[in-house]
């Protein structure tokens, strides 16, 4: 009975690693470029043409984020730069 019970366990297990794959690649799309009214550049992924996934938002030649991004908005971990520049 438990060997029959681990069969249909595993069973549904790969059944899932089959179809829940497929489902998180079509998550975002390929390294887009988008540009916003605020003079702000983002190349990386996107999902319905907001930030999604991995990319990089620059706001001018001193301010960067790279790092992850979920529903046009900064998530997880990334690393934000601000760089001084002396005139």
């Amino acid at each position: 009975m438990l060997n029959k019970m681990l069969k249909y366990m595993l069973g549904i297990t790969l059944c899932l690693s089959l179809i829940l794959p497929a489902a998180s690649t079509q998550a975002a799309s390929a390294m887009t470029t988008l540009d916003f009214s605020n003079g702000a550049t983002y190349y990386g992924e996107t999902k319905n043409g907001k930030p999604h996934g991995d990319g990089t938002m620059t706001w001018s030649k001193s301010k960067t984020y790279s790092g992850n991004w979920v529903n046009g908005k900064r998530s997880g971990y990334g690393v934000y730069q601000l760089k001084h520049y002396d005139p």
